[in-house]
């Protein structure tokens, strides 16, 4: 694995038993080749430079779009100033909080989220007719959720970012996979059932998503 520069980018091989290449230009300005050992990535960045440089410039106007926000925590959707204090709080309505060390602050929003989420699977379990495993939530890398095939529940903390009604959107989403694993026309039509617009739901998750990724505080908070 190694880097280069491009486009203002980094470039990072990772060499792996595929047969095709893919490329993923990501919210943390890392454009990432996979593809089978031996092969050469520049004719592939250099065939897909336009569609690299198109997909670079939207993650750009996202992250402009919400000036201040990689120095900010995002919590419901709107940034929060941090400073350290003698006990972790957090005033949604001023926007500040206060944290004693990462780890202790990442712990006191897993425990708020949760109760949060409790509420709302409670909720929507009752109106969507199924009966979730085991909720949990976890500091997942690539997924705002997850369900298994045992019906256990996973939640990225990350969610503690969104608006709430895209924390209900994903709730919504997860508990449908009760009702149908795959992402078939079938589990979309459940999801439309019981919110209004999966697909603009999914839209803002993926605009929240970068936010996230180029926010210091967050990463600091995921990685304590």
């Amino acid at each position: 694995m190694h880097s280069e520069p491009l486009a203002g980018y980094s470039v990072v091989t990772i060499p792996k038993n595929v047969r095709r290449v893919s490329i993923r230009v990501g919210p943390d300005r890392t454009i990432r080749v996979t593809l089978p050992h031996g092969i050469d990535p520049a004719p592939y960045l250099e065939k897909n430079r336009g569609w690299i440089m198109q997909r670079a410039l939207e993650i750009e106007n996202v992250a402009a779009s919400c000036p201040g926000c990689e120095d900010q925590l995002l919590i419901d959707g709107r940034p929060c100033t941090m400073s350290q204090g003698p006990v972790c709080t957090l005033d949604r309505e001023a926007g500040e909080a206060t944290y004693t060390t990462p780890a202790s602050f990442r712990d006191f929003l897993t425990r708020d989220l949760r109760e949060d989420l409790a509420e709302r699977i409670r909720n929507r379990s009752a109106e969507m007719g199924v009966r979730p495993g085991r909720v949990a939530v976890r500091r997942q890398k690539t997924r705002w959720g997850s369900c298994s095939s045992l019906g256990n529940l996973n939640f990225n903390l990350r969610l503690a970012a969104l608006p709430a009604h895209l924390r209900d959107y994903v709730v919504v989403h997860e508990l449908a996979h009760l009702h149908e694993l795959r992402h078939s026309p079938a589990f979309w039509t459940i999801c439309a059932r019981h919110y209004p617009d999966p697909k603009a739901a999914e839209a803002e998750l993926k605009r929240y998503w970068v936010l996230i990724e180029r926010s210091g505080p967050w990463q600091v908070i995921a990685g304590a």
